[in-house]
């Protein structure tokens, strides 16, 4: 499956992600400006990290046994949080995509 990222004024898509993507519907979408990666999630309980710039997937983070509801990159430091619909907050080291 391809994700692809719209532009919110025209509601056009404007770049297609492909590659090894999610296989249910992408909930949010979060972009680290510090580490110039996008990381998404959604109802297949994974976590894709994306290089926007190749379309290519980087790499993708297993843990949660829930369908995700949110994913936030946190400016100026090297993490990002994900959270699932069971209340399940995971903390994940953007440098080597461990879980914190």
């Amino acid at each position: 499956m391809s994700e692809e990222i719209f532009n919110d004024l025209t509601i056009t898509p404007i770049k297609t992600l492909s590659g090894q993507g999610h296989k249910r519907a992408v909930r949010e979408m979060a972009y680290s400006e510090k580490h110039k990666v996008l990381v998404s999630c959604g109802f297949d309980f994974d976590v894709i990290v994306w290089n926007p710039y190749l379309q290519t997937s980087i790499m993708t983070l297993v843990g949660h046994e829930h369908p995700l509801v949110g994913v936030n990159c946190l400016p100026n430091l090297d993490c990002f949080i994900t959270a699932d619909s069971k209340g399940m907050v995971k903390l994940w080291n953007i440098l080597d995509y461990s879980c914190i």
